[in-house]
């Protein structure tokens, strides 16, 4: 019987053993779990600075890209300027040229007519003589003559070069080329004063 007791007894010890080895193995599974708890709050610590600081990064690329963005626009705004006002030079000297050609038109324009002038002036200085020295002729001869006749019937047919028929023809020819120099003289007057 007592041995009874003391197989129980060491029975109760090998459990209280048991026991405290297993209490023993769970309190270093106890620090080990805190251990891991420390480093994963730190681990979550770490993580929340670096989405952060990812953040931030993100941030500052999207304004560094809009900033890109709006200096590519700019550029581009300054390469239409630039053509804009290449081609605005470009159409000031061809209008530039273009004047210059005009002008010397209008030059040689203006002295074409006054060189149609002084034709026509040259014109109608031989015509007041022709007709001066017509109406001198016709009145000698009608002075000559015993009955009143018409100036160019004073005149015998065929002969002279002063005779009231040529000087009628030639009279007529000057008139012709008179009217010619005032019709060239007004057309290059127009064309002067268009161009």
């Amino acid at each position: 019987d007592l041995e009874g007791v003391v197989d129980g007894l060491q029975r109760v010890v090998h459990k209280l053993k048991s026991e405290n080895e297993r209490l023993r193995s769970g309190a270093g599974d106890q620090v080990k779990l805190a251990a891991a708890q420390r480093s994963a709050r730190d681990s979550k610590e770490r993580l929340k600075a670096l989405e952060e600081e990812l953040a931030q990064l993100r941030t500052r690329a999207a304004a560094g890209d809009d900033a890109m963005g709006r200096l590519a626009m700019r550029q581009e705004q300054l390469n239409q300027a630039k053509r804009a006002l290449r081609q605005r030079d470009e159409e000031l000297r061809q209008a530039a040229m273009r004047g210059e050609a005009e002008a010397a038109r209008a030059s040689e324009l203006e002295e074409e007519a006054r060189q149609a002038a002084n034709a026509v002036a040259r014109l109608e200085g031989d015509l007041a003589k022709l007709q001066r020295s017509a109406l001198g002729t016709a009145a000698g001869a009608a002075g000559n003559a015993a009955p009143p006749q018409r100036a160019r019937d004073a005149w015998p047919q065929g002969g002279g070069r002063h005779e009231p028929l040529q000087l009628e023809a030639e009279n007529a020819e000057l008139k012709r080329q008179l009217a010619d120099a005032r019709d060239e003289a007004r057309d290059l007057a127009r064309r002067a004063a268009a161009g």
